[in-house]
């Protein structure tokens, strides 16, 4: 009744959302070794759930945009914002800490960086992909699929695109910036 996809986006986004600000709210104190524990525990959480929700959510673009021409624009929206989450992810933390004074207790909450409270607003920004688990209805697909072309064939279509060669070249250029 839910359709194919929609299960996923609505059990993984809260997964999701949880586990990134789990990321950055160890509760153990600083330089315990059970911090590598906790990290290690929820990066497994975090980076299954991203696929958990990815996934699907990119599966479902044609419901999103019915045209070639409308996948394109959200694609490239949906990058936009991918960069320039980035780049805030890389500048705001910093802002955020020189506004913060000596480690503020908000909620019971010690916040010993500016990487907290901004991890905190970018996990709960990750709800976000409840919205077409809410609210989207899948349609039965009214063609036939098309022909499987194999992995080796489509990953050279993928290569061949040039807006897609683009995209990843500024995604990584942003990322590596970053690091």
């Amino acid at each position: 009744p839910l359709g194919r996809r929609r299960p996923f986006l609505l059990a993984g986004a809260p997964i999701l959302a949880a586990s990134f600000i789990a990321l950055w709210l160890p509760p153990f104190p600083p330089g315990s070794h059970a911090n590598g524990i906790w990290l290690a525990g929820v990066l497994g959480v975090y980076w299954f759930s991203l696929t958990t929700v990815l996934t699907p959510w990119f599966a479902l673009l044609p419901e999103l945009a019915p045209t070639p021409r409308g996948r394109v624009a959200l694609s490239t929206v949906v990058a936009g914002f991918n960069v320039l989450g980035l780049t805030a992810g890389g500048l705001v933390p910093g802002l955020v800490a020189d506004h913060l004074g000596d480690a503020p207790v908000v909620l019971g909450i010690v916040f010993l960086s500016g990487i907290q409270p901004v991890a905190m607003v970018a996990g709960a920004l990750l709800l976000l992909f409840l919205v077409p688990g809410l609210f989207l209805r899948e349609q039965p697909p009214t063609h036939p699929s098309p022909p499987r072309r194999g992995m080796y064939r489509a990953l050279l279509s993928t290569l061949r695109n040039r807006a897609f060669r683009t995209y990843l070249a500024a995604i990584r250029m942003v990322e590596l910036g970053l690091n």
